[in-house]
């Protein structure tokens, strides 16, 4: 895949492009043209030989995993525990007593002093004891904002902001339903092998999301789903079926078109993977793709040109409206 690095997705750049959404079809069948004719090259023609990665290499990657990551050593977090300890010690009192006015146990205390875990309710029962003006509250947010951000896709930062100012989204699913439209316990089943504090608030994060659907100023929002989202149970039956109850009712709202690509429909456009297109209005556009865990916005015309391209021609065998509707019904029916 273009522009991604395999190793943790952090090594390639993330770039933004504002492209005029009707320059677009001007140079369409070219950027499809030169798109097939280029290729990648990765260094030389030459075969390569395998080598055998030594036992300090397989312990390095080992150690640079999700999970590692989102248990290492976290600044913030650490200087959140020095703070509490010298603020602990400069009032005398132990960590039984503080436990005793905080309403916890002297071993929460001690992992808080420790840096290896805090919580937005200690963070404000802290500042409330303390009359520290909500000193402990922004030193907790920061060290959750740490956290979360080796496990958001590169990119998505950039493009949630972008997300909130857009007049319109073009959204294609081919694997899984967006962020955008998921309910909570779906978002909790998507989340499931993340440490538990950090996906409580990714979550959180999900759910005030969706406001943009709803917002007094929501965009209008075209979202396209190949079949295959249909017939994936997330979590459970119960969950998926909840799930596609609050898809159909989402669809029913004015600023909402709901398509579905039939499996019937066989080879299309769309298969290549999930993508977004946000629209301004100053007339400009930004796409943005995901896969694996790996987020991009992109720099090149020709890119961002394919991608409104393939939601036009995907968009071709996409089944109207209310049979889009009857088809997601009769799969709730079925769950």
């Amino acid at each position: 895949m273009r522009g991604i690095c395999p190793v943790l997705g952090e090594l390639f750049d993330t770039n933004l492009l504002c492209i005029s959404w009707t320059s677009l079809s001007v140079v369409a069948s070219k950027s499809l043209q030169s798109d097939s004719q280029s290729g990648l090259k990765c260094g030389s023609d030459r075969p390569t030989v395998p080598v055998k990665p030594s036992q300090d290499q397989l312990n390095q990657r080992a150690w640079l995993t999700p999970r590692r990551l989102q248990m290492s050593e976290n600044r913030a977090r650490i200087f959140f525990g020095a703070e509490l300890r010298r603020m602990r010690s400069e009032n005398a009192l132990t960590g039984k007593e503080l436990a005793d006015a905080l309403g916890c146990t002297p071993q929460w205390i001690s992992t808080m002093e420790s840096g290896r875990k805090v919580s937005e309710q200690s963070a404000q029962d802290l500042d409330t004891y303390f009359k520290t003006g909500g000193h402990y509250q922004r030193l907790w947010k920061l060290a959750n904002d740490i956290e979360i951000e080796p496990i958001l896709p590169p990119g998505f930062t950039e493009y949630s902001t972008r997300e909130k100012k857009a007049d319109s989204i073009h959204v294609y699913n081919a694997l899984l339903l967006s962020g955008l439209f998921q309910t909570e316990d779906y978002a909790r089943a998507v989340f499931r092998d993340v440490e538990e504090t950090v996906a409580e608030e990714l979550i959180r994060k999900r759910m005030e999301r969706r406001e943009i659907i709803t917002g007094e100023s929501a965009p209008r929002i075209w979202l396209t789903l190949d079949e295959s989202v249909l017939h994936r149970v997330i979590g459970s039956r119960d969950i998926t079926r909840t799930q596609f109850g609050h898809l159909l009712e989402c669809s029913r709202r004015p600023n909402v078109m709901l398509n579905v690509v039939p499996w019937s429909a066989g080879y299309h456009a769309g298969l290549a993977g999930s993508f977004t297109i946000l629209g301004f209005n100053d007339g400009t556009n930004i796409a943005y793709t995901e896969s694996a865990g790996e987020g991009m916005l992109f720099e090149k015309p020709t890119r961002v040109t394919s991608y409104v391209v393939r939601y036009e021609l995907l968009k071709a065998y996409a089944l109207p409206v209310e049979e889009s509707r009857a088809l997601i019904s009769t799969v709730m029916e079925s769950l």
